[in-house]
């Protein structure tokens, strides 16, 4: 048994020794193409009444790396992000136009395999988990002649609708009903995020390009605000990185 724990610690030994030569820090900076993913799953009335058509929103991402290297083709590749999310709407039966600016920051753990085309040139495939917290943003918004600009993130203090979109149905004749005070309307978003990160890029030695896309998977959506509703956010970026 003493034996077998020695094995074992000689081999950490050796994967530590392989990843103190191969790892390494890095940046990032990305064009972000966003756009929110929405679902109806009530019983009144059609999706086409509740989902809405999101367009992509222009953002970026900017972050850290660290490269941990288990042998000279695979690697662990935590990482840390300021990373904008969201998307637009045309005009719809209920809204003038609708953005929704939202801010995180992100920490992708992922898995990393390097294929060597050349001595300087490695290609890259990456694929893990993410999770994610919601800094800050807003949803700006026309409605009737008049525009609305409220926080994204927490739900309001007034106003505990139960049936379907409410908020939105009501005309916003009854905002005094909905709201307690001035400002302190919210989306009704939640500031947990988690998904997946696939992509794949080149590296030229120090240099570094790529693709990525984030699925979103958690339920953003607050029930309060949002009930028989799934919103999950979208987004595809391309950037560039130097790798210290």
């Amino acid at each position: 048994m003493k034996k077998f724990f020695m094995l074992i610690a000689v081999a950490i030994g050796v994967v530590f020794g392989v990843q103190a030569q191969e790892s390494g820090f890095g940046v990032r900076a990305s064009m972000n193409l966003s756009t929110i993913n929405n679902k109806y799953d009530g019983k009144d009335g059609s999706r086409s009444d509740y989902e809405a058509d999101f367009k992509n929103r222009v953002g970026f991402n900017i972050g850290l790396i660290y490269d941990y290297g288990f042998t000279e083709n695979f690697y662990i590749q935590p990482g840390l992000y300021f990373t904008t999310r969201g998307g637009k709407i045309d005009e719809t039966k209920m809204v003038d136009g609708e953005k929704w600016n939202l801010n995180y920051l992100q920490l992708p753990i992922l898995a990393s395999y390097r294929f060597t085309l050349t001595d300087n040139i490695k290609l890259h495939i990456n694929a893990g988990p993410y999770v994610a917290v919601g800094l800050g943003g807003k949803m700006k918004f026309e409605a009737d002649g008049e525009k609305y600009d409220i926080k994204a993130f927490g739900t309001s203090k007034g106003g505990d609708y139960d049936d379907e979109w409410d908020y939105y149905a009501s005309g916003w004749d009854d905002e005094d009903d909905y709201y307690d005070e001035e400002g302190s309307e919210k989306g009704g978003l939640k500031r947990f995020d988690a998904g997946l990160t696939l992509g794949a890029g080149v590296s030229v030695n120090k240099f570094y390009i790529g693709l990525s896309y984030d699925l979103g998977l958690a339920n953003i959506a607050e029930k309060k605000e949002w009930p028989d509703m799934k919103i999950r956010n979208r987004n595809f970026s391309i950037g560039v990185g130097y790798n210290f």
